[in-house]
């Protein structure tokens, strides 16, 4: 039997470790990248996945609007599929 790995959290890790400036980015939503820099974990927030599944990503995110779910099947896959056609909101609705 193999003994059970510790949790690690990797945010805290490289603030204790690291003096510079930080972006963290791990699929956050909008609420918690303002908690995280409220609280200086973090100085910024990647919304790198977001952003190719919501190609009107601001707007969403400015209205509350839902977001689109990320495929990760078509990452870093030959072709448009899962870069350039992901839809606008109101085309979805």
């Amino acid at each position: 039997m193999r003994a059970p790995v510790p949790e690690i959290d990797a945010f805290a890790l490289v603030k204790a470790e690291f003096s510079g400036r930080i972006i963290v980015n791990d699929s956050i939503a909008l609420e918690e990248a303002n908690q995280l820099i409220r609280q200086g974990d973090a100085d910024a927030v990647s919304f790198a996945r977001h952003y190719i599944a919501n190609p009107d990503l601001v707007a969403r995110l400015k209205h509350g609007l839902p977001l689109s779910k990320f495929d990760r099947k078509t990452l870093y896959t030959p072709g448009a599929e899962g870069y350039t056609d992901y839809p606008l909101y109101q085309q979805e609705s």
